[in-house]
């Protein structure tokens, strides 16, 4: 998904009183991404360290 429309689309859930959304996507590993289409928003971010889904064992 673009940059511009991930912007869009969080500002659109950010815009939505009372809902609570959970978003996961990688900004294509760019920390630069992240701050250009979170800019301005209000948000709580949880960062997570480790892989989500890996191998068992």
């Amino acid at each position: 998904m673009a940059l511009s429309s991930q912007r869009m689309l969080f500002k659109q859930l950010v815009a939505i009183e009372g809902l609570q959304s959970i978003v996961a996507a990688s900004f294509d590993n760019s920390e630069e991404n992240f701050k250009q289409v979170t800019k301005g928003l209000n948000f709580k971010l949880i960062f997570w360290e480790d892989k989500l889904i890996k191998p068992l064992g």
